[in-house]
């Protein structure tokens, strides 16, 4: 039968104590929200909760494994993101297969929502996550990743920056125009930073083209001067990006 199982952390398990071993990762892996979103949780949780787990299944060969969560429906969410994760890339198990497995608490699980505090018209669901994660996987993606360096850039004190597609696309924080020698700037409990910031971390990774989605809060010059070709394609915050935007990007 199945080893492992989702509970909530008020949920009492009635049998024998030595049966059961049970564990949270509330103090160690969390989301870290920018307005009103709560998950998926990221790359370098989602393997350190694999790790967590293979390593308890080790542990404790003849016990059920109980990963219990917050009883919020957000909560479980994240919860059930996680164990599903693992079974994708341990058990090798359809994203649909894995879906079975949580598709009776259906009902309690919040759909994924946009980094905003508008109400939300679009929600990921965690079928979409673990099919884009077995997609990665059958491209060998994940194994391309540095957790270490994934992690160090993953900060909103290290640039905010984030490797898409492997050689090719890379996610980061908006720059900013700031007073020199400034490369960044701590105001108001965030931390905003020049282009310059960015050279080393796009030399090393060979960035060629920088695209801004943005409005132009930074003079692009920061990127030409040093060989690095720069395009604006702006849309408004908060929204998805129009087709004219899309296929210009593509």
């Amino acid at each position: 039968g199945a080893r492992v199982y989702l509970a909530e952390h008020r949920a009492s398990i009635v049998s024998v104590k030595d049966k059961f071993h049970c564990f949270s990762t509330d103090d160690t892996l969390s989301y870290t929200p920018f307005c009103d979103d709560f998950g998926p949780m990221n790359l370098y949780s989602v393997n350190r909760f694999c790790e967590i787990l293979e390593q308890k299944l080790v542990e404790f060969p003849d016990r059920t494994i109980v990963y219990c969560v917050d009883g919020s429906s957000r909560a479980i969410a994240n919860g059930a993101f996680l164990l599903g994760c693992y079974m994708v890339m341990k058990v090798h198990l359809s994203p649909e297969a894995v879906w079975s497995s949580f598709e009776d608490i259906s009902d309690r699980i919040a759909g994924f929502r946009d980094a905003t505090f508008e109400e939300p018209d679009f929600y990921l669901t965690l079928t979409d996550c673990w099919r884009g994660l077995a997609r990665a996987l059958a491209l060998g993606w994940v194994d391309q990743y540095d957790m270490d360096e994934y992690l160090h850039y993953d900060s909103p004190l290290e640039g905010d920056l984030h490797e898409l597609v492997p050689g090719k696309i890379i996610a980061f924080c908006g720059p900013r125009a700031l007073p020199e020698p400034h490369v960044y700037l701590d105001q108001d409990g965030s931390r905003a930073f020049a282009p310059a910031f960015y050279l080393a971390p796009f030399g090393d990774m060979r960035v060629s083209t920088v695209v801004r989605l943005n409005d132009p809060e930074y003079d692009a010059a920061g990127f030409t001067a040093h060989g690095i070709a720069h395009l604006d394609l702006p849309f408004d915050d908060c929204s998805a990006p129009p087709a004219r935007v899309v296929a210009a990007f593509l």
